[in-house]
């Protein structure tokens, strides 16, 4: 069952207090966001080293629990409690979490597509600022793939805002490769999606782009 958004606003409102509840109800009284989908087929995907140098990737909502207890920390943190998300993987650099990726199923509450079995998402990232520019995303992702593949996974998707180029980079470097725009749009709360798949002469240029 997917969470009505008041519900989920309650939750949030919980969580970090309702001064962001206040702020995000800004965007959702009307407003929107385009996202760039990518793919990679885990059939044909090569598993590759999931960490490098001084990066470790920890896994499981113990992990997380340990970690956010009496910590003021953004919403991508809860989405456990938010969307009621089982897997997410923390991504510690020399020994501090610096990022959180989740892993979603077709058995989860998920945003901008609906996921059929054998499907998964990666969404709910977020890296702190003093963090970025390690490749934590890079590894996150590649560990989620990794378990993916091995459970019988067929093919991820993740989401990245067209206005996040180092994330449209990094999710490259990762494998993926984009397919299409989802145009988020909310109204009143109501949050509705529309889908455009790419043409394979623009999602050629525009994965050309994102590599630069």
């Amino acid at each position: 069952m997917r969470p009505s958004s008041l519900v989920s606003m309650i939750r949030f409102g919980r969580l970090v207090g309702w001064a962001g509840v206040r702020e995000a109800l800004k965007t959702r009284i009307y407003g929107g966001d385009d996202f760039v989908r990518f793919a990679v087929d885990l059939t044909t995907w090569q598993p590759v080293a999931a960490t490098s140098q001084g990066i470790e990737i920890r896994r499981g909502l113990a992990e997380l629990a340990s970690f956010r207890a009496g910590l003021p920390v953004p919403a991508q943190f809860y989405q456990d409690r938010l969307r009621g998300a089982r897997r997410p993987y923390l991504g510690l650099s020399n020994g501090s979490v610096g990022h959180i990726s989740w892993m979603f199923t077709h058995e989860d509450w998920t945003r901008l597509i609906r996921l059929r079995p054998g499907e998964v998402e990666l969404d709910g990232a977020y890296t702190f600022p003093a963090h970025r520019g390690r490749g934590l995303l890079s590894a996150v992702e590649r560990a989620i793939l990794n378990d993916a593949k091995a459970e019988g996974a067929r093919i991820a998707y993740t989401h990245v805002a067209v206005d996040n180029p180092s994330s449209l980079r990094g999710v490259r470097k990762t494998g993926f490769r984009p397919i299409g725009i989802v145009r988020l749009r909310w109204f009143l709360g109501v949050p509705w999606t529309r889908y455009a798949p790419l043409q394979p002469t623009d999602a050629e240029e525009l994965a050309g782009a994102f590599a630069k």
